[in-house]
């Protein structure tokens, strides 16, 4: 593992990883978007956007009240200066007020630093990694750091005893996909033409039991 892989990994050297085919047995398109983009050429950067996935998971901005407004600046401030104190984070700065608890955010990422140099240290980043995911969504995709654990993860940078050094990354990406799958056939279901057409005729049936009663 040693000092370079942990330069080429940081915010400062975006896109400087090397892209040769013999770096890695796992295809680009397996990966996260966010990993796929920061291995090969995203730039990395911590910005104000709206565009970020996780304003588009958790809704686009809304108009603020003064309250609101009050809030997100202060929110705002302590996420940059968060990133200015340990830049590895790379919290996103987001342009809505959202409840999102940045001491998760710090929480895991320390956690994920020291579970990297502990005996099997691949197989425990996985499940420090997927716990994230699962119980803070929120937080999950505004912590761009996460990047870095998922890119040594897949590559096999990581202390494992698995044979395969690579193989806890291809099995926690295995694991992934399944999970946004399963979301996604969720999400298919819930919006199918089918069930909105049986929600607006209950919905209907409601209204006219009201109006003749």
């Amino acid at each position: 593992m040693g000092e370079n892989s942990e330069h080429r990994l940081t915010a400062g050297n975006p896109g400087s990883i090397e892209k040769s085919q013999s770096e890695s047995s796992i295809q680009p398109e397996c990966l996260p978007e966010p990993v796929r983009g920061y291995l090969y050429g995203a730039e990395g950067t911590v910005k104000d956007s709206s565009d970020h996935p996780g304003m588009r998971a958790f809704g686009r901005p809304t108009e603020l009240t003064e309250e609101e407004r009050t809030s997100l600046a202060k929110l705002q401030a302590r996420i940059r200066m968060y990133n200015r104190t340990l830049p590895k984070l790379r919290i996103q700065i987001p342009d809505d007020n959202i409840s999102l608890n940045l001491e998760i955010c710090v929480d895991y990422y320390f956690k994920c630093q020291q579970a990297r140099f502990e005996k099997d240290g691949a197989s425990k980043v996985a499940e420090l990694l997927t716990s994230f995911l699962e119980q803070h969504p929120l937080e999950w995709s505004f912590s761009d750091w996460k990047n870095d654990q998922i890119a040594k993860l897949v590559l096999g940078e990581i202390n494992t005893t698995s044979i395969a050094r690579k193989e806890p990354g291809e099995r926690w990406l295995k694991t992934y996909w399944k999970r946004e799958h399963r979301r996604q056939r969720e999400s298919d279901t819930y919006l199918s033409p089918k069930r909105e057409a049986a929600s607006s005729a209950v919905f209907e049936l409601a209204l006219l039991v009201r109006l003749t009663t």
